[in-house]
């Protein structure tokens, strides 16, 4: 290969390499995983559970979710919500009808997150819409926040109460 066909190649190569950069910046901000690394590294550090992302090396994860032990907030996984059998049928099922849940800055918009009181007004119920790459935005999470419990431990204290298509 001739010096000029070389410099022609690199320079085609760097340009590549930028518009593939410029246009995943477009697309996914540098945090936009975050959403599932820090609940799934922080159960694994404080509560050795794996069930939240398993995928290996938790490396990532276990760093991201560290300065989450000093104000160490509770997820309750004894509800029968969390039983692994019951996440994984959840996930299999919502798997059958959508792709990968996303989780850019669009996945992460507020207007998917709605907090409503509970009936006896002592919880949030957070209701938080699982984006997909088709938008059908059809399944949902649904979280429980008992405001007493949250004061005295002074942090949140959530429970999910429901992985589930909206239908």
């Amino acid at each position: 290969m001739s010096p000029r066909s070389s410099r022609l190649a690199l320079a085609a190569a760097v340009a590549l390499q930028a518009g593939l950069s410029i246009h995943a910046m477009r697309g996914q901000s540098a945090t936009f995983d975050e959403g599932a690394h820090l609940p799934a590294g922080y159960t694994h550090l404080a509560l050795g559970d794996h069930r939240l992302n398993p995928e290996q090396p938790p490396l990532v994860k276990l760093i991201a979710a560290t300065p989450l032990l000093a104000i160490r907030p509770q997820m309750r996984t004894d509800d029968r919500a969390w039983a692994p059998d019951d996440l994984k049928a959840a996930m299999d099922a919502y798997r059958v009808e959508h792709e990968p849940i996303r989780f850019d800055p669009e996945a992460r918009n507020l207007r998917h997150t709605h907090v409503s009181d509970a009936e006896d007004s002592g919880a949030w119920r957070v209701h938080q819409m699982l984006i997909d790459p088709d938008m059908h935005n059809d399944w949902v999470a649904a979280f429980e926040v008992d405001l007493a419990e949250s004061r005295d431990a002074g942090h949140p204290a959530l429970r999910l109460c429901r992985l589930g298509s909206l239908a």
